[in-house]
């Protein structure tokens, strides 16, 4: 087993040192090498040892140690290393495949170690050189520049750690800039505007690397401006091969950067300079500068030769006037260019124009550069003379000394063009606008306050449902206060008629006493107008009570248009433009193509729009990983394009946009497609497919999101190792989002993913089963519906027809059944019974809940490692009463359960199993309420009614499995209400218990009489009170062959 996995694994390398040796087969020298391949040559020589493999090892070991030498110095290799490279790579392969071969077997690898230690030995002769030339370096813009290169380069002491975390992020958006400015100007060659556009980004980080510390993106990006100016100059002409090499130079920059990002320092790339100046004397000597129109003629040049010239050694006379007018031409581009800035400095000082760090940085570094400029005799002066007008004295023609640099005191030039002008009447200067302050704060302070302002939110939501239940409760005071008044006056009419009445009978007896001098009259009255007094206190207090009420409720929602002011503006912080990460995401496609042999191309669509930071941090691995596969599994070789009528040149297309709360991204390509004849295989093979099972197109599409899943024939640094699509699939479901996949055989395949749009406040659906709450994040639900319950009935079950909804067929399932709880049967009376659907794929599913409360804001709250492992757990809220509810991955759940679940379709036991459905009438809000929790306790379902009339409209619309009744209550009493149930047919089966203080035997018989099944005193025992309630109900639901789900007691 070792020993194939050692064959695979090699082949796996050496696939990889193929690939590139194909690529560079073209180019010219030096060849840079890329850290892939000599990490692929370092694992060959681990590996051997590890399968121990003798003559792997003897061949392994000093490849490994020229290749790590080779590739630290930055140099690359020539064209005779790309062979010798290409016969270890044969010889390799031979010893994966006869590892059991004696010495002997092997006969020309003592060649290849020969000529191994012959190429490092060359290797070390060419460092030298290099180090040699560096320190002769003539660069294309003055002396000064190069003198301080090469101390910058050799100098590690100026790094500034503090200045460079600065610079990263500055980094990123002048490669970006010049990634796009490149863009641009392939599209129009010869515009110099674009020219320009790309100019001014690189000379900005030239600037801010020196100033930082460093010299190695410095250095290059120094070239890289030099070779622009070059094109600008005409001495080379802008064409593919200087387009790739500026790319390259490029990603080489980004490679820097995410170095220095990382820590670690960034090696010299040298290779890639090498490239750069050979691409530079490609085209010789530019053409000729016209010479100025009336100017005098050039003075006959001194004999003694001009000092300044590069000591190099070796080219003929005609390259060496060649190299010496390309340098002249870079170096009187880089000077007008200098001196252009040099006089602009004043003015935009002046004007206050807001400038980068990294150029205010290049200013400072270059504030003592001095430089020397070669000029040949027939060359004219910059700056044309007038007729007659005579050379400046102390000017040399032939050298010109220029120094840059800002003192305190302005320096005047011979043209004036720095010295002070008087200024005109009315054109005084004004006064310059200040300047925006902008402030650095930590991210994760921002997300601190962010969290913090989410907790506000919860606390108000606590606080509106405490409210609401005060709200609701001084409704009901108000509600008693209106009886307890008419109860009064009732009261005082009768008390007034019977004194009149007995004073009446009396009158005969104590006429000499006014009825109002009796003490029991007098009493009662009293009493009666107390009680009157009191009431209207009590209203006061009431209506004082709602007033107070009211005006928290407007500090409320004045507290929450606050917060949401608050938590906008801190969102906003969070928000950063898509935009910054494409060059990187196309860098990405660019390697990915070149290391396969195949030619891609990304287009970004809706890149503009803002993510949130962490939202699009989080989810720049599995963009990554997308593109990879996209380029690797999707886009076909450009031969085999052809052949289908494809562009040579295959389209990601990358497409965002904001729907609401949420961010829709698809991506898309024009490749082949799946191969999801290999991916059925491959889960077979795995065991997640059984043999006989057959899968449909959706199914087998979301085997790829298994761990460890990969169709790859070998392990390569671009594929084979099965961590892509896993990782995209786990992080969308950390973010909350969904994930959908489509692919068309020979056309490509279409990647759509949902996400919030931000992670302080998501939006879910809030349903319940059962006793239970559940959050659904609303990016996984597809719609909501509300239907009766025949339509409901006729599509639940697995076997049942399916629903259409929107083009797509959904088969209906209670909810309960995916979270470990028993189903509740459908209500019997007909209602419209909610439905929620969730799309995954074949096996899209109607959602059937007991409830559906509401769409809410909720802020997601982490459950920890061991709760978020278990698979449809995504997170948790806290809702405004204080309860808290699990965040279902309900896409996961339905995938999962209709792969496990048994072919019958699973349905509730039986109509009884099922909670007790209770009806409690009373006029006092504090029995409904004791009442109510008592039996929700118990497992029932409860509804309450305030009085008769009230209990009788419910009834219009429910059938309770038992109803409580108190007697004495407003408008219709409990006799009036128990006559009323039983002489209804529908209703004249119900159980019915009396619950009042009337414990006398008269008005239980007249209960008895009206056929109410058990009479209970107030207060009661709740045991009592239960052990009352389950006789009757089973005996209910005895008759039609039921019993009691819930056990009480």
């Amino acid at each position: 087993v070792l020993r194939e996995i050692y064959a695979r694994e090699t082949s796996a390398h050496v696939a990889t040192v193929r690939a590139y040796l194909q690529r560079e087969a073209a180019l010219p020298e030096p060849h840079l090498l890329p850290e892939e391949v000599y990490r692929a040559c370092h694992t060959l020589s681990g590996s051997s040892k590890m399968a121990q493999a003798r003559q792997g090892i003897r061949l392994a070991e000093p490849l490994d140690h020229w290749l790590r030498r080779a590739f630290n110095s930055g140099l690359g290799v020539r064209h005779q290393d790309l062979v010798l490279l290409a016969d270890c790579m044969v010889a390799m392969e031979s010893v994966a495949m006869h590892l059991d071969e004696s010495t002997g077997y092997f006969v020309n690898h003592m060649e290849l170690m020969q000529r191994i230690a012959q190429a490092d030995r060359a290797l070390d002769q060419r460092i030298a050189e290099a180090a040699r030339a560096q320190g002769q370096h003539v660069p294309l813009a003055v002396d000064g520049a190069a003198a301080d290169d090469g101390e910058m380069i050799e100098d590690p002491g100026d790094f500034d750690p503090e200045v460079a975390a600065i610079f990263t992020e500055e980094a990123t958006e002048l490669i970006d800039a010049s990634e796009q400015a490149l863009a641009t100007w392939r599209t129009d060659p010869g515009s110099a505007e674009y020219r320009a556009a790309l100019k001014r980004p690189l000379h900005t980080l030239k600037g801010g690397a020196r100033m930082a510390g460093i010299t190695a993106m410095g250095h290059l990006s120094h070239e890289l401006e030099s070779l622009v100016m070059q094109i600008d100059n005409g001495a080379i002409g802008a064409d593919e091969a200087v387009f790739d090499i500026i790319q390259a130079s490029l990603d080489e920059l980004a490679r820097m950067r995410e170095l220095v990002a990382n820590g670690r320092p960034a090696a010299p790339a040298r290779a890639v300079i090498a490239r750069i100046q050979s691409l530079a004397r490609r085209d010789g000597a530019p053409p000729p500068l016209p010479p100025a129109a009336g100017a005098a003629a050039p003075a006959q040049a001194p004999a003694e030769p001009a000092h300044s010239v590069s000591a190099r050694a070796g080219p003929p006379p005609e390259a060496a006037h060649a190299e010496l007018d390309t340098l002249i031409a870079q170096a009187t581009a880089q000077l007008h260019s200098d001196l252009e800035q040099t006089a602009l400095a004043p003015l935009d000082d002046e004007l206050g124009q807001p400038r980068g760090g990294a150029e205010q940085a290049d200013e400072a570094a270059a504030d003592t550069v001095e430089g020397e400029l070669l000029t040949p005799e027939t060359e004219p002066p910059a700056a044309p003379l007038e007729p007659g007008q005579a050379e400046p004295e102390g000017v040399d023609t032939k050298r010109v000394a220029i120094t840059f640099g800002r003192t305190a005191e302005p320096r005047a030039t011979e043209e004036g063009l720095l010295a002070p002008q008087p200024v005109p009447p009315g054109r005084e200067p004004v006064a310059t606008a200040e300047r925006q302050e902008m402030a650095r704060v930590d991210a994760d302070l921002l997300d601190q306050l962010l969290n913090v302002s989410g907790e506000a939110s919860i606390a108000r939501a606590r606080l509106e449902q405490q409210l609401g239940s005060i709200d609701f409760n001084l409704g009901e005071l108000s509600r008693t206060v209106t009886r307890l008044k008419e109860q009064l006056r009732s009261l005082e009419i009768e008390t007034e008629a019977q004194i009149l009445h007995r004073h009446e009978d009396e009158s005969g007896h104590r006429g000499e006493f006014d009825p109002l001098e009796l003490d029991r009259y007098s009493s009662i009255q009293q009493f009666s107008r107390a009680l009157a007094e009191t009431a209207n206190d009590v209203a006061s207090i009431q209506q004082l009570l709602e007033n107070l009420t009211k005006e928290t409720q407007n500090l409320l929602q004045h507290q929450a248009r606050t917060i949401t002011e608050l938590q906008n503006g801190l969102m906003r912080t969070r928000m950063v433009p898509f935009q910054r990460h494409v060059q990187r995401l196309a860098r990405i496609v660019r390697q990915a193509a070149s290391e396969t042999g195949k030619r891609a191309e990304l287009v970004v669509e809706g890149a503009s729009g803002e993510l949130d930071r962490q939202v699009l941090e989080r989810m720049l691995p599995p963009f990554e990983h997308m593109l990879r596969n996209a380029v690797v599994h999707g886009i076909e070789k450009p031969e085999e394009r052809l052949r289908r009528g494809k562009p040579e040149t295959g389209r990601i297309v990358l497409e965002l946009h904001r729907e609401g709360a949420e961010v829709m991204v698809r991506l898309t390509d024009d490749g082949g497609g799946m191969n999801l004849k290999a991916i059925r295989d491959k889960g077979r093979a795995l065991g997640l497919v059984a043999p006989t099972q057959t899968l449909s197109d959706e199914d087998a599409m979301q085997l790829i999101l298994e761990p460890g899943f990969s169709t790859a024939g070998t392990i390569t640094q671009q594929a084979g190792r099965g961590v892509g699509m896993d990782v995209v699939a786990t992080e969308i479901k950390r973010l909350g989002g969904a994930l959908h996949m489509e692919t068309k055989a020979g056309e490509g395949s279409v990647f759509t993913i949902r996400l919030p749009f931000t992670l302080a406040i998501s939006h879910a659906l809030i349903v319940r089963t059962g006793e239970e709450y559940y959050a659904l994040p609303l990016p996984t639900v597809e719609g909501v519906l509300r239907l009766s319950k025949a339509e409901v009935t006729a599509h639940l079950g697995r076997e049942a027809a399916a629903f259409d909804y929107g083009g797509q067929k959904y088969r209906f399932q209670y909810l309960a059944s995916f979270v470990g709880l028993e189903p509740s049967p459908l209500p019997e009376q007909d209602v419209t019974i909610p439905v929620v659907l969730v799309r995954a794929g074949e096996h899209s599913t109607g959602l059937v809940a007991d409830e559906l409360v509401g769409s809410r804001e909720i802020v997601v709250k982490s459950v920890g490692p061991q709760v978020s492992a278990i698979r449809g757990i995504s997170g948790a809220t806290i809702l405004g009463d204080g309860r808290i509810v699990i965040i279902l991955d309900i896409g996961a759940l339905v995938r999962a359960e209709w792969r496990t679940r048994p072919q019958a379709p699973v349905a509730p036991k039986d109509k009884g199993d099922r909670r007790t459905f209770a009806m409690v009438v009373d006029d006092s809000i504090t029995v409904r309420r004791v009442t109510q929790r008592l039996l929700e306790r118990n497992g029932m379902r409860v509804l309450t009614a305030r009085d008769g009339m009230d209990a009788v409209t419910l009834l219009q619309e429910h059938v309770p499995d038992i109803i409580l009744l108190d007697i004495e209550m407003p408008r219709m009493d409990g006799y009036e209400v128990a006559a009323f149930v039983r002489n209804d047919p529908r209703l004249k089966d119900v159980p019915i218990i009396m619950i009042t203080s009337r414990v006398g035997e008269k008005h239980r018989a007249r209960a008895i009489e009206l056929g109410v099944d058990d009479y209970l005193g107030k207060p009661y025992q709740e045991a009592q009170l239960l052990d009352a309630i389950v006789p009757l109900v089973e005996r209910r639901r005895a008759a039609t062959g039921n019993r009691v789900y819930a056990e009480l007691g």
